[in-house]
């Protein structure tokens, strides 16, 4: 058996070609969908993609042609493997990973940041965020802990995490009044660090209202006290915004991310944004819970993610129907899921973008060392083996394996 280069640089394809139609399924359906359902999906899609690269490649480079199945048996075999197998073990792994989430998450504090910058002197003229907070936060739960600010340049505080009380909140006209920058993380790690003690043991819920991307940079700083101090931060963006940048926020710490078209829209987009429940942690992406930093969900992702990836191992060695077990193989793909593992944890410990951890996720779980048999050739229609013990070419038909 011989390394094929070509077709182990193709295979990545697979990879690549799957990433972004993953990515847009699980940016639409994270949230939506239980946590479980979704990454099986995600990994069905992904194994899917994978079947179908390392089936074409396994014909041209002739692998089908030694096998002792038919051929129609062997596809049947591997495919029914990959839609069964794959999710099951994705969503029972993902269903272990999430054990505790709903008593860590469920919001007991809610904070709301508004956008005070200048140019919301355009986008919102009539201050409806103003009286869309007031309305909202008017409608919480009687033992809600509130806090209502401002950001410009500044972080202003109208009430006080804890000081404002549902049915009772009133938001004076001077306190919203466009000027300045747009501070956000600034505001963030401002509102975060004032936060009561007694308030840090629940979980809390930022909601922001923004019509801009942030002028400040403190973004890894916002997300990692975030994190520490279990706060998810949901952002509602209207006007100018960069969908990308509150996106990113919001699932690095556990929240949500909705457009409102005009600030007309901004009750009915604000309302939902506050009773959708946070996302803690999954599989594929960041954590913000309290344990966020815990060894202990560390060792639990990079293993359950390499389980899954010993599927993808079997599934590729089925797939590549190699004339006989061959060990290096399923070791180089157990390792490369591993390894992609392991840069997941890494990643998103150091901040790195979501996205791209997925992206080396999807290139190690795809990553193939597809072989070919260097002892087999295809002469005129009739496959040849070489008989190295007794020197001459023995014609072997491929008939009575089909």
């Amino acid at each position: 058996m011989s390394f094929n280069i070509i077709a182990t640089i193709a295979s990545l394809l697979a990879g690549v070609i799957y990433f972004f139609p993953g990515e847009i399924m699980y940016r639409l359906l994270r949230g939506t969908v239980p946590g479980p359902l979704l990454i099986a999906m995600y990994f069905l899609g992904l194994a899917l993609c994978v079947f179908i690269v390392i089936f074409i490649l396994s014909k041209i480079l002739g692998n089908y042609r030694h096998l002792h199945y038919t051929f129609g048996k062997t596809i049947l075999m591997v495919l029914l493997f990959t839609i069964i197998g794959t999710p099951l073990v994705s969503a029972g792994t993902e269903f272990l990973y999430e054990l505790g989430i709903q008593a860590a998450s469920e919001p007991k504090n809610y904070a709301f940041l508004i956008d005070n910058s200048d140019s919301m002197n355009y986008s919102d003229p009539t201050n409806q965020r103003r009286i869309v907070v007031e309305d909202v936060a008017n409608s919480l739960p009687e033992d809600a802990n509130v806090g209502i600010y401002t950001f410009d340049d500044t972080t202003k505080q109208i009430y006080g995490m804890g000081d404002a009380k549902p049915g009772s909140i009133s938001i004076p006209e001077w306190a919203v009044q466009g000027t300045g920058l747009t501070s956000l993380y600034g505001c963030i790690i401002d509102v975060a660090n004032a936060m009561p003690s007694e308030f840090t043991d629940s979980a809390t819920k930022f909601i922001v209202l923004t019509d801009g991307n942030p002028t400040d940079t403190e973004n890894t700083q916002a997300i990692e006290l975030c994190n520490d101090l279990n706060i998810s931060v949901s952002c509602v963006g209207f006007g100018n915004y960069s969908e990308a940048v509150f996106m990113d926020l919001a699932n690095r710490t556990g929240g949500n991310f909705m457009a409102a078209a005009d600030a007309d829209q901004l009750k009915n987009t604000v309302s939902e944004i506050v009773s959708k429940n946070p996302i803690n942690r999954d599989l594929i992406s960041a954590r913000n819970d309290s344990t966020s930093n815990s060894m202990l969900y560390a060792i639990l992702r990079v293993l359950f993610l390499t389980l899954i990836g010993l599927v993808f191992a079997y599934l590729k060695y089925l797939n590549a129907s190699l004339p006989k077990f061959s060990l290096p193989f399923f070791i180089i793909c157990a390792v490369s899921s591993l390894i992609g593992a392991i840069i997941v944890e890494v990643f998103y410990q150091v901040y790195i973008v979501e996205m791209m951890g997925r992206f080396a996720l999807c290139l190690a779980f795809a990553f193939t060392p597809l072989l070919s048999n260097s002892n087999y050739s295809n002469i005129g229609g009739t496959t040849l083996r070489s008989d190295t013990m007794y020197g001459n070419n023995t014609p072997f038909t491929t008939g009575n394996y089909f």
